[in-house]
């Protein structure tokens, strides 16, 4: 695990969410935009994912990024910003996996060379769009239905790569 932000006030962030003590789930986002602007805008994304994580556990997925979104919106206010993120929740040696607008996920399966983008076996982007974008991307995404969720069942020595557009920039 490293986070190294490229100015003192980032907007990226990640966070581990715990149920009963055991890891339940994780994000990691990155707001538009830098500096202060960035960063507080990350802080309050944080806030809010973390407060409702739990409750929106019994929610497929995409579902509860849709409930996540609308909310986000409505705490921003008129502030122009948005978020990219990943979200993963782990469930019983399985992986649920949403992207809103983020860099893809990257898996290297145990004993592989590379690590390769995980993505539907159709080969179609699945990725919702980003969060606080406004009503146009709750149409865009037909209200909560605009983001899909993958599942997946890692193996031991399995690798997940979790990044933000620092990394390739």
């Amino acid at each position: 695990l490293a986070y190294r932000p490229a100015a003192r006030v980032s907007g990226d962030f990640f966070d581990f969410y715990l149920s009963d003590g055991l890891l339940s789930g994780l994000a990691i986002g990155d707001v538009s935009g830098h500096g202060m602007g960035a960063g507080l805008v990350a802080v309050l994304a944080r806030s809010l994912f973390s407060r409702r994580w739990a409750e929106l556990g019994s929610l497929p997925l995409g579902e509860a990024i849709g409930h996540l979104h609308a909310e986000f919106l409505e705490e921003l206010g008129g502030v122009e910003a948005y978020l990219t993120c990943i979200f993963l929740r782990l469930d019983e040696g399985r992986i649920e996996y949403a992207n809103a607008a983020h860099p893809d996920l990257l898996l290297r399966r145990s004993g592989a060379g590379s690590a390769l983008a995980l993505l539907p076996r159709e080969g179609d982007d699945f990725r919702g769009p980003p969060l606080g974008e406004g009503a146009a991307a709750m149409e865009a995404g037909g209200g909560h239905a605009g983001w899909a969720a993958l599942r997946f069942s890692p193996a031991a020595g399995d690798v997940l790569l979790l990044y933000t557009d620092g990394l390739v920039e």
